[in-house]
């Protein structure tokens, strides 16, 4: 798989998905005849454009990458999703009891329990081969 192919499936979706949000407000913003379209319209439009495609490629594997890749492909993509989500929470939030530092927060916590989780899962991955190959080497030798 080519990098720069990938990239570019990325980029097409991200642009596809917000041009289909764009020409649905347009149609909202119509059908309701508003004279002007607000830019919040169009940045959440982006946002929430994003937040999708991210999902959609950390979710649905279409590609031939391995393991490895896959499980860093969903974490990295899955990570952007989420902080698309917080940072159209961090800028469209119409309470104003929510502490923006901890939205912050919330965006760093979820990026260090990812890499948390995917060092766990890596070493318990290595540690479930290596119990597999020891029975599958007395298997071999006929001792069970």
């Amino acid at each position: 798989m080519n990098l720069s192919r990938y990239i570019k499936d990325v980029t097409k979706d991200i642009f596809t998905t917000c041009g289909l949000l764009t020409g649905a407000i347009v149609l909202f913003s119509s059908l309701y005849s508003r004279d002007m379209i607000e830019i919040s319209f169009l940045l959440q439009a982006i946002l929430l454009s994003c937040a999708y495609t991210f999902y959609k490629f950390a979710l649905i594997n279409k590609y031939d990458f391995k393991k490895k890749a896959q499980l860093i492909n969903f974490s990295v993509f899955s990570f952007l999703a989420y902080s698309m989500v917080i940072i159209w929470l961090f800028l469209f939030t119409t309470n104003s009891n929510i502490d923006r530092r901890l939205m912050i927060l919330y965006v760093l916590v979820i990026g260090i329990v990812k890499v948390l989780v995917y060092v766990m899962m890596n070493i318990n991955g290595n540690i479930q081969a290596k119990q597999l190959n020891e029975k599958l080497s007395k298997y071999n030798e006929g001792k069970i």
